[in-house]
């Protein structure tokens, strides 16, 4: 059953990429928000390592990044504001969630904070008012990460190190979003950053 759960889960998302590559809208804005929800399933179904807690805790992550997803289709100023903001309370969740059992942070968590802030400076000049947001918004992810490094740094396990990928890739996907939205969008930049969304989002809930 969990096999043919994620099998479903990277199919709908390589569907969700196709109908978006190819620009057909009603497909697309189905099986965007359904992937997410297929994720939330994974969520229950798979076996539970870390613990009630754990899981809830995930579960309403994913939710408000579902609201986010729903959020970012549309392409108007007030929904990206909306999806930032939805997604930035699923970071906060998740970092709630892995940091109970979290240790000391590796060094190595130095090298996505400096990408992080060389994005900042590329972005700078084009953000204007939304200086704030973003700033906040890469915090929560390096938040997430550092926090799943932690745990897995106490834990050192199989489920800590899916957590920690999917942070990575979680991290990864908003950062191709941020680049497309203010310094330049390439032709393979949604799918870029919807494959790298999704696989995070699949190893942060096989982390559970």
């Amino acid at each position: 059953m969990l096999t043919l759960l994620i099998t479903a889960i990277l199919l709908c998302a390589a569907a969700t990429i196709a109908a978006d590559w190819r620009q057909r809208r009603p497909p697309f804005y189905l099986l965007k928000p359904l992937t997410t929800l297929l994720l939330i399933g994974l969520l229950w179904l798979a076996p539970l390592e870390q613990g009630e807690r754990y899981r809830l805790g995930l579960t309403l992550a994913f939710v408000f990044c579902l609201a986010g997803d729903i959020a970012l289709m549309s392409r108007t100023r007030a929904a990206f504001i909306g999806g930032l903001l939805l997604f930035l309370v699923g970071h906060l969740l998740m970092i709630s969630t892995l940091l109970p059992a979290a240790g000391a942070p590796p060094p190595w968590l130095l090298l996505p904070l400096a990408a992080a802030l060389w994005l900042l400076q590329r972005l700078w000049s084009r953000l204007g008012r939304l200086r704030p947001a973003v700033i906040a918004y890469l915090l929560a992810l390096l938040g997430v990460l550092a926090a799943a490094a932690a745990r897995d740094a106490a834990l050192a396990s199989a489920a800590t190190q899916a957590a920690l990928i999917g942070a990575g890739l979680f991290a990864l996907s908003d950062a191709v979003l941020a680049w497309r939205r203010f310094v330049h969008d390439p032709p393979w930049g949604q799918a870029a950053t919807l494959s790298t969304y999704y696989l995070g989002l699949l190893g942060l809930a096989l982390s559970a």
